[in-house]
């Protein structure tokens, strides 16, 4: 049987009040165990779903530049990145995958629908800065590996004479 001490419960109350990062299955093996939860439990289960949130979004946005470098057709003087709205769906959809945690498809008919818990926002709020990041990130590489200018680099190079 669980046991947790009025103090601890409260403590670990007050402390998703401030940092809202807990989910079920993130949380669920530190209440599994026949034991008392005390105060460096609570602390050890923040510990925990920080961990997970790091690993995640790690995952994500490997899975995003691994994606993008497959799929996107970049020519040496465009100034777009072209991408399919397919392979843009194919990757929203991988992503998606990878969050059991977070996401919970469903299908009624032939839509399929996406549930998201809106308890986890400060859970979607990092991973969606880091994909978000990450997304300038590879904008900026191919920006800067291109071999023939873009317009608008030509442009400004003119009005700065440089050359």
């Amino acid at each position: 049987m669980i046991s947790v001490l009025v103090p601890v419960l409260l403590k670990l109350v007050n402390r998703y009040r401030e940092n809202p990062v807990l989910n079920h299955d993130w949380i669920e093996p530190f209440f599994q165990k026949e034991r008392v939860i005390k105060e460096k439990d609570v602390e050890e289960i923040f510990e925990h779903a920080e961990r997970e949130i790091d690993l995640l979004t790690d995952k994500l946005c490997t899975k995003l530049r691994e994606r993008f470098n497959q799929f996107s057709q970049i020519s040496g003087d465009a100034a777009f990145i072209k991408l399919d709205m397919k392979v843009v769906s194919s990757v929203l959809e991988e992503i998606i995958s990878e969050m059991p945690e977070l996401v919970i498809p469903e299908r009624k008919g032939i839509v399929d629908y996406i549930n998201i818990e809106h308890d986890y926002y400060e859970i979607w709020e990092r991973i969606l800065q880091k994909l978000g990041r990450e997304f300038v990130n590879i904008l900026k590489e191919t920006s800067f590996s291109q071999v023939k200018n873009t317009e608008l680099k030509e442009d400004l190079l003119k009005m700065l004479n440089i050359r």
